[in-house]
């Protein structure tokens, strides 16, 4: 029979939850619920290729769309600086990670425009209009394919597709594979990993041009982050970012990363003097979300 420490008497027992009344009726506020209501809404194009060179792109027909507020492609939506990644390790390679791809797409869903609409679904149809010459370059879908001789490169700035090198030591490895009673060799392969929370991600994004502050609804782990990632990129002081996290709908690790959708949808807002909204499709949440 186990005794909780004086002074704690939530130690080694069960308690009930607290504020869980709300979510079991469907009270909860999520992403998708909050920020203006007249905030605009952005779709984005993204790339049908694992790996191909963007030879033209044509917008033409979706700018003239009905509801459309704005299409951008590439470099179009300018940012102070790429999106700031986290390094893994001191000799970690890096490329310029933007919001939209401009020269290239190396994964299918990478997103190369962004269609801004006064309704969802006009945003979504403009999307459709969108007219994209590609030229299909080798992919690479394996991490042992990557390493091979010709293996296409990726990244050809970088030199290769190895990314950063760990190595760890401890013990002698020999010596206890030769002192085991038993060696057992496993091959094992693992699928993408998929996340798939019960709310994809999402992100309002509201800009004050005279007090120059951005406000940020956003489904996310990691709001200090968020808030030191979109200052970088967008070339805001960090104290004029604010991101506020209302209840989020899962997330598994998900919603740890700054995403390229999370400064698209800033810079936006920054751009176009409104407040903006994305909420993710199942799609495109499968798409693009990382673990």
């Amino acid at each position: 029979m186990s005794v909780a420490p004086e002074g704690r008497p939530y130690v080694g027992r069960a308690l009930p939850g607290l504020g869980h009344r709300r979510f079991v009726v469907g009270s909860g506020a999520y992403v998708d619920d909050l920020g203006p209501s007249d905030a605009l809404h952005v779709a984005f194009l993204r790339s049908p290729h694992a790996h191909a060179r963007i030879l033209a792109v044509e917008v033409s027909a979706a700018r003239a769309a009905r509801g459309v507020v704005a299409v951008f492609v590439g470099d179009e939506l300018v940012q102070a600086a790429p999106i700031p990644v986290v390094r893994f390790a001191p000799d970690m390679k890096v490329p310029e990670y933007r919001a939209l791809s401009g020269q290239a797409v190396r994964y299918v869903g990478e997103p190369i425009a962004a269609v801004v609409a006064e309704a969802r679904g006009q945003a979504d149809d403009a999307v459709q209009r969108i007219q994209v010459e590609y030229e299909p370059l080798a992919a690479v879908t394996t991490a042992e394919s990557a390493l091979q001789p010709d293996a296409p490169i990726l990244h050809p700035e970088l030199g290769d597709n190895v990314c950063y090198h760990l190595v760890k030591h401890g013990g002698d490895v020999d010596v206890a594979f030769a002192q085991a009673e038993r060696v057992v060799s496993v091959r094992v392969a693992h699928h993408r990993i998929s996340a798939v929370a019960l709310e994809p991600r999402g992100l309002v994004a509201r800009f004050d041009a005279a007090g120059g502050e951005l406000t940020v609804w956003c489904s996310s782990q990691t709001p200090h982050q968020l808030r030191d990632d979109l200052a970088a990129a967008l070339g805001l002081a960090q104290h004029r970012v604010r991101v506020l996290v209302p209840d989020i709908g899962g997330d598994f690790g998900s919603k740890g990363s700054t995403y390229r959708e999370d400064v698209a949808v800033a810079a936006l807002a920054c751009r176009l003097g409104r407040a903006v909204r994305w909420t993710a499709t199942r799609r495109e949440d499968l798409h693009s979300t990382q673990h």
